[in-house]
C-alpha cells in the first residue's frame, strides 16, 4: 500500500543472516498496461549494507507486520533506516 516501506534483501548465510541494501516508501500500487502490478518506489541506498537475522528472504515480496518487525530486528536495523 502507499506509505509502506518496501527493503531490499538478500540471504547472506542461508538460513541465518540476509543483507539488506536499500529501501524506501510506496508511492502508489498500480498496474501495467499488461496487467501486472507493479509499485513505484523512491529507493534509498545508504553507503554500507547491513547484515541482519533472517526475516523472510524467499520469495519477491514478503509482507510482514510492523509489531514482527518491531519485535525481531535490533537497533542498528531502526538506525540504518534512519527511524533513530
Amino acid at each position: 500500500m502507499p506509505g509502506d516501506t518496501v527493503i531490499l534483501k538478500k540471504h547472506e548465510e542461508f538460513g541465518k543472516t540476509m543483507r539488506i541494501y536499500s529501501h524506501g516508501k510506496v508511492k502508489a500500487a498500480k498496474t501495467s498496461r499488461i496487467e501486472l502490478p507493479y509499485l513505484p518506489v523512491d529507493l534509498i541506498t545508504p553507503e554500507e549494507f547491513l547484515e541482519l537475522p533472517l526475516m523472510g528472504c524467499n520469495t519477491t515480496v514478503d509482507v510482514r507486520s510492523i509489531k514482527r518487525v518491531e519485535d525481531e530486528m535490533p537497533e542498528e536495523f531502526w538506525e540504518w533506516l534512519g527511524q533513530k
